[in-house]
């Protein structure tokens, strides 16, 4: 069956993995201190190195699945906007729950 559960999980996985790195924004500074700068930038790479390390990507799939349900017609680009912001919250919240000063 060529639209199983897991083909439609992984064509969600790879659709989110496309998509994240566009909405990571980038890691420059306003701030004309180098020493800010660099500091977001290592912010930056670590939050990168959170998010872009896999998973199953379950929440994406379900927006993803939801819109398809509700036959919503909007674009694209917000649906994995939404995909998007559902992942990096998760990330975070799995980064602040390892946190030692957090227990």
């Amino acid at each position: 069956m060529s639209n199983s559960f897991s083909d439609y999980l992984q064509r969600s996985q790879q659709r989110l993995q496309a998509a994240l790195p566009g909405r990571l924004g980038n890691s420059g500074s306003e701030f004309s201190d180098a020493e800010a700068s660099a500091v977001l930038h290592r912010l930056f790479e670590a939050s990168e190195y959170s998010l872009m390390n896999g998973g199953k990507r379950v929440r994406a799939t379900l927006v993803y699945a939801t819109a398809a349900a509700l036959s919503e017609s909007s674009n694209d680009a917000v649906l994995d906007d939404c995909a998007c912001a559902l992942e990096m919250i998760h990330a975070y919240s799995l980064v602040h729950d390892d946190l030692p000063a957090m227990d």
